[in-house]
């Protein structure tokens, strides 16, 4: 059950669901048992506990992910500004693409990525996106991570593809 639920490895969050466990068992008239309290705890606080934690901590991020996220590594050439280079992606969803670059690039520049099938670079696909956010690697100093949000023709180019490799 730990491993389902980050919030049991928060001693702030652990205290909470312990006083909603006395305070349910007392409503109930015996004793409900920690994990029926964290279950249901989360269900009913678990998203505003993350938010005010969020607020409280600056180095949280809460992601909603609306679109499903696949791991894909590879290596795709991202052109900016006239200037092309070679990036190792992460993942790909039909929002955008996590990628590691060797440089840092500024937010909200324009991009151009290139996945090409074969070292030809003749055959691939094209996408077109905005850099949304860009954070040193933890592991590397060297290294950024790029997040690319697809532009909307890109992102039904993404859909499509995905349609056609699970049919």
């Amino acid at each position: 059950m730990k491993g389902s639920y980050p919030y049991l490895r928060d001693p702030r969050s652990i205290a909470e669901i312990r006083k909603h466990q006395w305070i349910e068992s007392e409503k109930a008239g015996y004793e409900i048992g920690f994990g029926t309290a964290a279950i249901d705890w989360v269900a009913k606080y678990g998203r505003q506990w993350e938010v005010a934690c969020a607020k409280i901590d600056k180095n949280v991020f809460i992601e909603n992910r609306k679109f499903r996220r696949f791991e894909f590594e590879s290596y795709v050439a991202l052109t900016y500004e006239n200037k092309t280079i070679i990036v190792r992606t992460i993942d790909i969803s039909s929002l955008g693409l996590l990628c590691i670059a060797k440089e840092s690039l500024h937010p909200e520049v324009e991009v151009t990525l290139q996945w090409s099938f074969n070292t030809d670079n003749k055959s691939g696909i094209i996408f077109d996106g905005k850099i949304s956010r860009v954070w040193p690697r933890k592991n590397n100093s060297q290294e950024f991570e790029l997040l690319i949000k697809f532009d909307e023709q890109s992102r039904k180019k993404i859909e499509t593809f995905y349609y056609l490799l699970n049919s």
